[in-house]
């Protein structure tokens, strides 16, 4: 289960980059759900390995340090909760696998799917930016208004 992971993590990542004419100058991305960094390990062995420049992102501060162990310098890796960033037209390439349901605490509490996280990561994309993301197909079959307005769009 693990290499089938291994190699669906690396075509999507190769995949988006090798059909980008921006994969060969300086690209600005972002893994906003690191976890233990699958995808960035991907990324760090492209062959333009050098000229990305990657935030990584989790929410539990006992991962992000982790991340910052494994990876130095190589890696920004931030704690926090990414839905609370302003952030706005900064990456070339969003990587990432969201929560399917998390429940967010902060006021009014509610359930954030995937499609909520993806809706916040478009908007911190450079125009012409690339947004690859595993996702659930619960928006295939879901009714609920946020799942209409993914799918219209």
């Amino acid at each position: 289960k693990k290499i089938a992971r291994k190699k669906i993590t690396l075509k999507f990542t190769i995949f988006a980059l090798k059909y980008s004419e921006r994969s060969h100058k300086h690209i600005k991305i972002l893994e906003p759900n690191a976890g233990l960094g699958s995808l960035i390990d991907v990324l760090l062995n492209y062959k333009n390995a050098d000229s990305f420049d990657i935030d990584a992102n989790d929410f539990a501060p006992d991962m992000a340090y982790a991340l910052k162990i494994k990876y130095g310098d190589k890696v920004n890796v931030y704690s926090g909760d990414i839905m609370k960033s302003k952030v706005k037209n900064t990456y070339d390439y969003i990587f990432c696998n969201p929560p399917f349901n998390v429940l967010n605490p902060n006021p009014p509490p509610r359930t954030l799917n995937d499609v909520d996280f993806i809706a916040h990561y478009y908007n911190m994309l450079k125009p012409k930016g690339v947004l690859c993301a595993i996702i659930s197909d619960s928006f295939k079959s879901n009714s609920n208004s946020k799942y209409k307005k993914f799918k219209e769009y």
